[in-house]
């Protein structure tokens, strides 16, 4: 089914769109990234743990609850907004994450069972975080003409990733103490909803809404083998993102420590990955309008991902500084694709599932740090930390190329259509 839109309604402010969503994600990636960078100081803190194996594993246990929101976090925000619209979801996902870490950051053991409430706060920031990017890069794609879309995209992740350095150039200050950064955070994130009044609904998804079709329906994906195909693809197209990000960055101390580093700091490690992260997604962006293709620019981005985490497994840093500014930045610049992961979702699908599919994809490949995490730890006493990171990394890593091979090419299409 297709449609004209003609004379919209409400006609929606191009740079105003971009300006508060690329905002919007930056408040959304500090405050995604900060439980990672004040892990350690604040299960110390709160009594959680007091050796570096007991540190690793609590801090993977409430990863993986961020990540348990994010997942669920992606299919329920994404299904509202194709039943309600993109612009409430936004309103919704911050207001959550932001009282989660407001939150967060009066925890202490007074409050009692301190890991369960961690736990919760986490698994509760993790599902309100799971809206922004997707819903944001979603109502860009819908008002952008089809052969600049992707510009769009770029700005959004071009700005909005310096608010992952951000948190951790903060942490590496060692000024403020772990629940100021998560106050910080919260404050950022009321501050932000002022910023939305004036952001208007997308006049396609406006316009779809009259039709009779069935809008945010998430189970419509797994009852048609094309949509089903589909979808899988574009989860598993990011899967060498969350090996890099889960293992060597988030866990670099503990990475290095199996290298016989001393030094590596989790922070330093976050800022100088998620600066070439951003680089790499202006590149991404750039080369996908020049060769007029999605699916070409992620294909080299991740073989170059799988060179480079062979390279980093067997060619290992030889200090904290090489670990630091050679190895993290080449990692962080081979996943720098994140906007056209999900500007790929957003075009594979029509109006009525597009924020569905927009929003669940990116959260679906943060969740995989679940399913990461478990196969690395579970094969890491027999192996040990290096070759299990090796066997882990180089599967993502080739799971990610074959899937990019079978994805639709999506450039220039026209989003005017319902499934």
């Amino acid at each position: 089914m297709t449609w004209t839109i003609a004379n919209p309604a409400r006609q929606v402010s191009l740079f105003s769109l971009l300006a508060v969503t690329s905002l919007g994600y930056f408040v959304d990636g500090y405050d995604l990234i900060i439980f990672s960078v004040v892990r350690k100081a604040s299960i110390i803190d709160l009594g959680l743990a007091s050796t570096e194996e007991q540190i690793k594993n609590i801090g993977i246990g409430l990863e993986n609850w961020q990540s348990a929101g994010l997942l669920l976090g992606g299919i329920i925000w994404g299904i509202l907004g194709d039943k309600l619209g993109r612009i409430k979801i936004l309103y919704g996902s911050i207001a959550i994450y932001s009282i989660a870490n407001f939150a967060n950051g009066f925890l202490s053991p007074e409050w009692g069972n301190v890991y369960t409430w961690y736990a919760a706060l986490r698994l509760l920031s993790g599902f309100g975080l799971a809206g922004e990017l997707g819903a944001g890069i979603t109502l860009a794609s819908e008002a952008m003409a089809t052969n600049k879309r992707g510009y769009g995209s770029m700005a959004i992740a071009g700005i909005g990733l310096l608010g992952f350095v951000t948190a951790a150039w903060l942490g590496s200050l060692n000024v403020f103490k772990w629940n100021t950064l998560f106050i910080i955070g919260g404050v950022a994130g009321f501050v932000l909803l002022l910023f939305r009044v004036g952001i208007y609904e997308s006049s396609v998804y406006l316009l779809q809404r009259r039709a009779s079709v069935a809008r945010g329906s998430f189970f419509s994906l797994f009852t048609n083998r094309t949509r089903f195909r589909k979808f899988m693809l574009c989860i598993l197209v990011g899967l060498p993102m969350f090996f890099v990000i889960g293992l060597p960055i988030k866990f670099a101390s503990n990475m290095a420590r199996a290298f016989g580093i001393e030094g590596v700091s989790v922070p330093t490690a976050l800022i100088t990955f998620y600066l070439a992260l951003a680089l790499g997604d202006v590149l991404c962006i750039y080369l996908s309008q020049k060769l007029k293709s999605r699916k070409k620019p992620l294909l080299l981005f991740n073989i170059l991902n799988l060179i480079i985490v062979l390279a980093f497994i067997f060619l290992q840093p030889a200090n904290a500084n090489q670990y630091h500014y050679i190895y993290c930045p080449l990692l962080g610049l081979s996943v720098g694709y994140w906007a056209m992961l999900t500007t790929n979702a957003a075009e594979q699908f029509g109006t009525n599932l597009r924020a569905t599919v927009a929003v669940s994809v990116p959260n679906f490949v943060r969740a995989s740090f679940i399913p990461i995490a478990l196969l690395f730890t579970s094969i890491e006493t027999t192996l040990g930390t290096i070759y299990s990171a090796a066997i882990v990394g180089v599967a993502c890593s080739l799971v990610g190329i074959i899937s990019t091979v079978f994805t639709e090419e999506t450039f220039n299409k026209n989003l005017d259509y319902a499934e």
